[in-house]
């Protein structure tokens, strides 16, 4: 297989060579496949729907924007902002699957990575909102345990809002280390 059949997920550090490998984007896609089942519990199930809501699923798990967090012990964690589908998934280095957040976003593809997080430009009732969205937090585990419970991805916050006539259909841009609205 060519290329372009690859979904693999995977962090390469490009010095050392270390890699980090995270659930592929064809588990991501059969994830938000079967959420999308689940909500509207359709009867009619047939291979032919199956084949293109699959495919679909995966065409709109690649326009996606990343971000990645690694903590003070070394743990990666991915978070990617699904713009089509208005959610989150994350997974960190070696999990089985993603996780998806268990809110929506109506508008989620105005999006900027910054220092493992996403800040993104929302709109709505002549309001402009910038909101940051956290990287879930890390679940203690101590040895001899069961495994830690998969924590869930905090909710977006409101960092500032202001009047969409100072500024229409804005984007986030960093310079300097500074996130400013253009």
């Amino acid at each position: 297989m060519g290329a372009m059949f690859v979904t693999a997920v995977r962090l390469i550090h490009p010095f050392t060579r270390d890699v980090a490998e995270f659930p592929d984007k064809n588990c991501l896609a059969h994830q938000l496949r079967q959420m999308d089942y689940e909500l509207t519990v359709d009867p009619v199930y047939n291979l032919s729907h199956w084949l293109y809501s699959a495919s679909r699923y995966l065409h709109q798990a690649r326009k996606l924007c990343a971000a990645v967090n690694i903590t003070a012990t070394g743990a990666i964690t991915v978070m990617l902002a699904l713009h089509s589908i208005g959610r989150v998934a994350f997974a960190s280095a070696g999990d089985a699957e993603w996780t998806i957040s268990s809110w929506k976003m109506n508008q989620l593809d105005r999006v900027l990575p910054y220092q493992g997080k996403l800040y993104v430009v929302n709109w709505e009732d002549g309001l402009t909102h910038v909101l940051l969205i956290d990287p879930p937090p890390p679940v203690p585990w101590c040895e001899g345990e069961e495994s830690p419970s998969v924590p869930a991805l905090p909710p977006p916050k409101t960092i500032v809002t202001c009047s969409s006539d100072e500024i229409h259909l804005p984007w986030l841009v960093e310079l300097d280390s500074e996130i400013l609205l253009v």
